[in-house]
Protein backbone atom coordinates (compact mmCIF):
# COMPACT_ATOMS: atom_id res chain seq x y z
CA UNK A 1 0.00 0.00 0.00
CA UNK A 2 1.38 3.59 -1.27
CA UNK A 3 2.59 6.22 1.32
CA UNK A 4 -0.44 8.88 1.81
CA UNK A 5 1.64 12.61 0.59
CA UNK A 6 1.17 14.77 3.82
CA UNK A 7 -0.70 18.37 2.64
CA UNK A 8 1.90 21.03 3.00
CA UNK A 9 -0.66 23.33 4.83
CA UNK A 10 1.07 27.78 4.90
CA UNK A 11 -0.39 27.89 8.48
CA UNK A 12 1.12 31.64 8.08
CA UNK A 13 -1.20 32.04 5.04
CA UNK A 14 -4.33 30.70 6.71
CA UNK A 15 -3.35 32.98 9.24
CA UNK A 16 -2.98 35.71 6.78
CA UNK A 17 -6.12 34.89 5.09
CA UNK A 18 -8.23 34.95 8.13
CA UNK A 19 -7.12 38.50 9.09
CA UNK A 20 -7.61 39.53 5.66
CA UNK A 21 -11.42 39.06 5.29
CA UNK A 22 -11.97 40.40 8.70
CA UNK A 23 -10.04 43.88 8.09
CA UNK A 24 -11.61 43.98 4.95
CA UNK A 25 -15.49 43.02 6.25
CA UNK A 26 -15.48 40.05 4.44
CA UNK A 27 -16.01 37.86 7.55
CA UNK A 28 -19.22 40.27 9.04
CA UNK A 29 -20.51 40.51 12.17
CA UNK A 30 -19.11 40.52 15.79
CA UNK A 31 -20.12 37.07 16.59
CA UNK A 32 -18.49 35.31 12.91
CA UNK A 33 -15.52 38.38 13.66
CA UNK A 34 -14.77 36.46 17.00
CA UNK A 35 -14.83 33.24 15.93
CA UNK A 36 -12.40 33.80 13.07
CA UNK A 37 -10.47 35.46 15.54
CA UNK A 38 -10.47 32.31 18.18
CA UNK A 39 -9.47 29.99 15.03
CA UNK A 40 -6.43 32.37 13.77
CA UNK A 41 -5.16 32.15 17.77
CA UNK A 42 -5.16 28.43 17.25
CA UNK A 43 -3.12 28.82 14.25
CA UNK A 44 -0.72 31.59 15.58
CA UNK A 45 -0.16 32.31 19.11
CA UNK A 46 2.35 34.65 20.32
CA UNK A 47 2.10 38.26 21.70
CA UNK A 48 2.53 39.90 18.03
CA UNK A 49 -0.43 37.83 16.54
CA UNK A 50 -2.46 38.45 19.53
CA UNK A 51 -1.76 41.89 19.31
CA UNK A 52 -2.67 41.76 15.35
CA UNK A 53 -5.87 39.87 16.04
CA UNK A 54 -7.36 42.43 18.57
CA UNK A 55 -6.79 45.36 16.60
CA UNK A 56 -8.02 44.20 13.11
CA UNK A 57 -10.85 45.76 13.65
CA UNK A 58 -11.57 48.89 16.53
CA UNK A 59 -15.06 48.16 17.35
CA UNK A 60 -14.60 45.13 18.39
CA UNK A 61 -14.69 44.15 22.23
CA UNK A 62 -16.45 41.13 21.92
CA UNK A 63 -13.49 39.33 19.89
CA UNK A 64 -11.05 41.14 22.45
CA UNK A 65 -12.94 39.74 25.38
CA UNK A 66 -12.59 36.02 23.86
CA UNK A 67 -9.26 36.10 23.04
CA UNK A 68 -8.62 37.14 26.42
CA UNK A 69 -10.36 34.47 27.96
CA UNK A 70 -9.02 31.29 25.52
CA UNK A 71 -5.57 32.96 25.80
CA UNK A 72 -5.53 32.49 29.62
CA UNK A 73 -5.38 28.31 29.33
CA UNK A 74 -2.37 26.68 28.51
CA UNK A 75 -3.68 24.76 25.77
CA UNK A 76 -4.88 26.97 23.13
CA UNK A 77 -7.35 24.27 21.89
CA UNK A 78 -9.12 23.99 25.09
CA UNK A 79 -9.18 27.93 25.35
CA UNK A 80 -10.82 27.85 22.01
CA UNK A 81 -13.33 25.48 22.53
CA UNK A 82 -14.69 26.96 26.34
CA UNK A 83 -14.26 30.25 24.64
CA UNK A 84 -17.00 28.93 21.81
CA UNK A 85 -19.38 27.38 24.47
CA UNK A 86 -20.41 30.77 25.38
CA UNK A 87 -21.94 31.26 22.34
CA UNK A 88 -25.14 29.00 22.36
CA UNK A 89 -25.51 29.43 25.81
CA UNK A 90 -25.94 33.79 25.82
CA UNK A 91 -28.38 32.57 22.57
CA UNK A 92 -30.67 30.81 24.30
CA UNK A 93 -30.34 33.14 27.25
CA UNK A 94 -31.39 36.21 25.17
CA UNK A 95 -34.03 34.61 23.39
CA UNK A 96 -35.78 33.08 26.68
CA UNK A 97 -35.26 37.30 28.11
CA UNK A 98 -35.97 38.47 24.56
CA UNK A 99 -39.37 36.85 24.31
CA UNK A 100 -40.84 38.55 26.84
CA UNK A 101 -41.27 41.52 25.06
CA UNK A 102 -42.43 40.38 20.87
CA UNK A 103 -46.04 39.89 21.12
CA UNK A 104 -48.55 38.22 18.56
CA UNK A 105 -49.23 40.57 15.67
CA UNK A 106 -46.48 43.08 16.74
CA UNK A 107 -44.47 45.18 13.75
CA UNK A 108 -40.87 45.31 14.79
CA UNK A 109 -37.84 47.58 12.84
CA UNK A 110 -34.63 46.53 12.82
CA UNK A 111 -31.37 48.14 11.47
CA UNK A 112 -28.56 46.20 9.52
CA UNK A 113 -27.45 42.67 10.58
CA UNK A 114 -27.46 41.25 14.07
CA UNK A 115 -27.11 37.66 14.62
CA UNK A 116 -28.43 38.27 17.83
CA UNK A 117 -31.73 39.91 16.52
CA UNK A 118 -32.07 37.41 14.16
CA UNK A 119 -31.98 34.47 16.44
CA UNK A 120 -34.74 36.19 18.58
CA UNK A 121 -37.04 36.82 15.81
CA UNK A 122 -36.49 32.95 14.66
CA UNK A 123 -37.16 31.79 18.01
CA UNK A 124 -39.95 34.26 18.22
CA UNK A 125 -41.77 32.76 15.01
CA UNK A 126 -41.18 29.09 15.83
CA UNK A 127 -42.74 29.52 19.41
CA UNK A 128 -45.85 30.12 16.94
CA UNK A 129 -45.72 33.84 17.23
CA UNK A 130 -46.74 36.02 14.00
CA UNK A 131 -45.26 39.27 13.05
CA UNK A 132 -43.58 41.44 10.26
CA UNK A 133 -40.34 43.09 10.24
CA UNK A 134 -39.25 46.24 8.74
CA UNK A 135 -35.43 46.10 7.89
CA UNK A 136 -34.04 49.00 6.49
CA UNK A 137 -30.75 48.07 3.72
CA UNK A 138 -27.99 49.45 5.22
CA UNK A 139 -25.84 51.04 3.29
CA UNK A 140 -23.15 51.09 1.82
CA UNK A 141 -22.55 46.80 2.17
CA UNK A 142 -26.21 46.57 1.79
CA UNK A 143 -26.08 43.95 5.18
CA UNK A 144 -30.30 44.58 5.76
CA UNK A 145 -29.61 42.02 2.72
CA UNK A 146 -28.33 39.39 5.04
CA UNK A 147 -31.19 39.93 7.27
CA UNK A 148 -33.91 40.49 5.08
CA UNK A 149 -33.04 36.73 3.72
CA UNK A 150 -31.95 35.05 7.00
CA UNK A 151 -35.78 36.32 8.16
CA UNK A 152 -37.92 35.75 5.08
CA UNK A 153 -36.43 32.08 5.54
CA UNK A 154 -37.14 31.27 8.91
CA UNK A 155 -40.76 32.27 7.65
CA UNK A 156 -41.22 35.53 8.88
CA UNK A 157 -42.99 38.69 7.00
CA UNK A 158 -40.62 40.94 5.79
CA UNK A 159 -40.57 44.38 4.43
CA UNK A 160 -36.83 45.76 3.01
CA UNK A 161 -36.85 49.69 2.44
CA UNK A 162 -34.54 51.78 1.16
CA UNK A 163 -32.32 53.62 4.61
CA UNK A 164 -34.39 56.86 3.56
CA UNK A 165 -37.96 54.96 4.12
CA UNK A 166 -36.86 54.10 7.49
CA UNK A 167 -39.50 56.79 9.38
CA UNK A 168 -42.44 54.95 7.20
CA UNK A 169 -41.12 51.61 9.03
CA UNK A 170 -41.22 53.05 12.39
CA UNK A 171 -44.32 54.85 12.12
CA UNK A 172 -45.64 51.34 11.69
CA UNK A 173 -43.82 49.29 13.60
CA UNK A 174 -44.25 48.96 17.31
CA UNK A 175 -40.47 47.48 18.65
CA UNK A 176 -37.75 49.21 17.35
CA UNK A 177 -34.29 45.92 18.00
CA UNK A 178 -31.03 47.13 17.37
CA UNK A 179 -28.05 45.05 17.80
CA UNK A 180 -24.65 46.16 19.20
CA UNK A 181 -20.67 46.36 18.17
CA UNK A 182 -19.40 47.96 21.74
CA UNK A 183 -20.88 48.76 24.93
CA UNK A 184 -18.77 51.62 26.94
CA UNK A 185 -18.80 52.10 30.70
CA UNK A 186 -20.44 55.97 30.05
CA UNK A 187 -23.28 54.03 28.64
CA UNK A 188 -22.60 54.67 25.37
CA UNK A 189 -23.54 51.71 22.60
CA UNK A 190 -22.22 51.53 19.12
CA UNK A 191 -24.14 50.43 16.09
CA UNK A 192 -23.95 50.81 12.73
CA UNK A 193 -24.27 54.55 11.14
CA UNK A 194 -27.89 55.26 11.24
CA UNK A 195 -29.12 53.42 14.75
CA UNK A 196 -28.72 56.97 16.64
CA UNK A 197 -31.01 58.39 13.84
CA UNK A 198 -33.64 56.03 13.87
CA UNK A 199 -33.75 55.44 18.07
CA UNK A 200 -34.03 59.64 18.16
CA UNK A 201 -37.29 58.79 15.65
CA UNK A 202 -38.25 56.37 17.52
CA UNK A 203 -38.62 57.82 20.56
CA UNK A 204 -40.17 60.70 19.03
CA UNK A 205 -43.13 57.90 18.19
CA UNK A 206 -43.14 56.68 21.35
CA UNK A 207 -42.18 53.17 20.28
CA UNK A 208 -40.31 50.01 22.77
CA UNK A 209 -36.72 50.45 21.97
CA UNK A 210 -34.30 47.33 23.05
CA UNK A 211 -30.51 46.99 22.23
CA UNK A 212 -30.02 43.10 21.75
CA UNK A 213 -26.30 41.58 22.42
CA UNK A 214 -24.20 39.39 24.48
CA UNK A 215 -22.89 40.90 27.52
CA UNK A 216 -19.16 40.39 26.09
CA UNK A 217 -20.04 43.34 23.68
CA UNK A 218 -19.06 45.54 26.64
CA UNK A 219 -15.60 46.98 26.70
CA UNK A 220 -13.99 46.46 29.77
CA UNK A 221 -10.99 49.01 28.76
CA UNK A 222 -13.38 51.59 28.65
CA UNK A 223 -13.12 51.25 32.73
CA UNK A 224 -9.78 52.51 32.41
CA UNK A 225 -9.13 56.71 32.90
CA UNK A 226 -9.03 58.07 29.57
CA UNK A 227 -9.67 55.46 27.23
CA UNK A 228 -11.56 55.74 24.73
CA UNK A 229 -14.06 53.24 22.49
CA UNK A 230 -12.33 53.78 18.64
CA UNK A 231 -14.86 54.07 15.84
CA UNK A 232 -14.38 52.23 12.58
CA UNK A 233 -14.11 54.90 9.56
CA UNK A 234 -13.88 53.04 6.26
CA UNK A 235 -12.51 53.68 3.03
CA UNK A 236 -14.98 55.74 1.55
CA UNK A 237 -14.52 53.91 -1.73
CA UNK A 238 -17.09 51.39 -0.38
CA UNK A 239 -19.61 54.32 -0.59
CA UNK A 240 -18.24 55.88 -3.88
CA UNK A 241 -15.11 54.90 -5.95
CA UNK A 242 -14.63 58.96 -7.22
CA UNK A 243 -11.36 60.43 -8.27
CA UNK A 244 -12.23 64.00 -7.95
CA UNK A 245 -10.20 66.54 -5.67
CA UNK A 246 -13.35 68.46 -4.35
CA UNK A 247 -14.94 65.37 -3.42
CA UNK A 248 -14.15 63.75 -0.48
CA UNK A 249 -16.33 60.49 0.65
CA UNK A 250 -17.06 59.78 4.23
CA UNK A 251 -17.87 56.92 5.94
CA UNK A 252 -18.29 56.41 9.40
CA UNK A 253 -19.48 52.64 9.77
CA UNK A 254 -20.60 53.25 13.74
CA UNK A 255 -22.04 55.80 15.76
CA UNK A 256 -22.94 55.77 19.67
CA UNK A 257 -26.50 55.87 20.76
CA UNK A 258 -26.73 56.38 24.94
CA UNK A 259 -28.34 53.78 26.68
CA UNK A 260 -30.54 55.78 28.38
CA UNK A 261 -32.63 56.27 25.09
CA UNK A 262 -33.53 53.42 24.67
CA UNK A 263 -36.29 50.83 26.85
CA UNK A 264 -33.68 48.36 28.04
CA UNK A 265 -30.46 46.15 26.66
CA UNK A 266 -31.13 42.28 26.06
CA UNK A 267 -28.37 40.25 26.90
CA UNK A 268 -27.66 36.73 28.74
CA UNK A 269 -28.36 38.62 31.82
CA UNK A 270 -31.83 39.54 31.26
CA UNK A 271 -33.65 42.92 30.23
CA UNK A 272 -31.69 45.36 32.26
CA UNK A 273 -31.07 49.32 32.06
CA UNK A 274 -27.03 50.29 31.82
CA UNK A 275 -25.91 50.60 35.08
CA UNK A 276 -27.39 47.37 36.45
CA UNK A 277 -25.98 46.28 33.32
CA UNK A 278 -22.53 47.43 33.65
CA UNK A 279 -22.75 46.36 37.06
CA UNK A 280 -24.09 42.89 36.61
CA UNK A 281 -20.80 42.08 33.97
CA UNK A 282 -18.44 43.52 36.47
CA UNK A 283 -19.68 40.69 38.71
CA UNK A 284 -19.73 38.26 36.22
CA UNK A 285 -16.87 38.43 34.18
CA UNK A 286 -14.14 39.46 36.87
CA UNK A 287 -11.20 37.68 34.83
CA UNK A 288 -12.03 40.31 31.82
CA UNK A 289 -11.46 43.22 34.13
Amino acid sequence: MGKVKKRNVNFNSKFESICRDIKTVKIQGATNVAKAALEALKIRRDKQSLKILKNLRPTEPLTRNMLKFANAFEDINQGVREATLYFPWADYMINYYGLKVIKNNDKIMTHCHSSNVVKLLTAARNSGRKFEVYVTETRPLFQGRKTALDLAKAGIKVYYLTDLQARIGLKKCDIFLFGADAITVDGSIANKIGTELFVDLAKQYNKKIYCVTQALKFDPETLKEGHKEKLDIRDGKEVWDIKNKNIEVLNNAFEFVKAEKIDGIISEFGIKKINDFINTFKKHYKFLL
